[in-house]
């Protein structure tokens, strides 16, 4: 559970400064224009969903829930490979 916490730390901050970098990297190059703000604003549901997801709400109450229920093996049934699936 340390670890899958960790892990879901470590990608949260990774993505925040990759994101970061990217809205640099576009300022720089091509500064306040008509198509950055297009490009920001087609930007900002899914990063808004991202944030909610990753490192919002969703994922504290979320993760420690499933993981409970992984432990108690209650999920088993609900997560083993469907024999129509692709192996």
């Amino acid at each position: 559970m340390g670890r899958a916490a960790a892990l879901m730390m470590g990608s949260v901050l990774l993505s925040r400064i990759l994101g970061y970098a990217r809205d640099a990297v576009i300022a720089w190059q091509h500064g306040a224009t008509t198509e950055t703000d297009a490009y920001f604003v087609a930007f900002t549901i899914p990063d808004f969903l991202n944030y909610l997801l990753a490192g919002g709400s969703l994922s504290i109450t979320f993760i420690p829930i499933f993981a409970r229920y992984m432990a108690e093996g209650r999920m088993r049934r609900d997560f083993a490979p469907s024999p129509r699936s692709p192996r």
